[in-house]
């Protein structure tokens, strides 16, 4: 094989990856992010709190484990979408519903401040 043939093989080779990879999870349009922060009142400290991300459609967007008090990101589809969230804590009677949100696109950040568990 002529060096220029193996240049070009070479080349179209890296070219495939290089667009497989642009393609998938490193591509700006492929997927987005939503940073969620808030504060779970009455959670016995250690306790762990599941934070579960939900499209109005009720399919599960993101599941997080996290503190009483978080400031955690979840990775969402790309675009503007509306999302709810719904956390529980362990040991801890009741859950918390959110209200609907647009996320993604714009906006990236969700506070939901202080959260009561009913």
């Amino acid at each position: 094989m002529a060096v220029s043939s193996m240049r070009v093989a070479i080349a179209s080779v890296y070219l495939t990856m290089l667009g497989s990879a642009c393609g998938g999870f490193l591509h700006p349009a492929a997927e987005s992010f939503v940073s969620l922060r808030g504060n779970v009142a009455d959670v016995p400290a250690g306790a762990a709190c599941h934070l579960d991300l939900f499209t109005t459609k009720n399919e599960r967007a993101a599941q997080l484990t996290v503190d009483a008090n978080f400031n955690r990101s979840a990775v969402i589809a790309p675009g503007s979408h509306e999302y709810y969230v719904h956390i529980a804590c362990d040991g801890v009677p009741g859950s918390f519903k959110s209200n609907t949100y647009t996320l993604g696109g714009g906006r990236r950040e969700l506070d939901l401040g202080r959260i009561v568990l009913r």
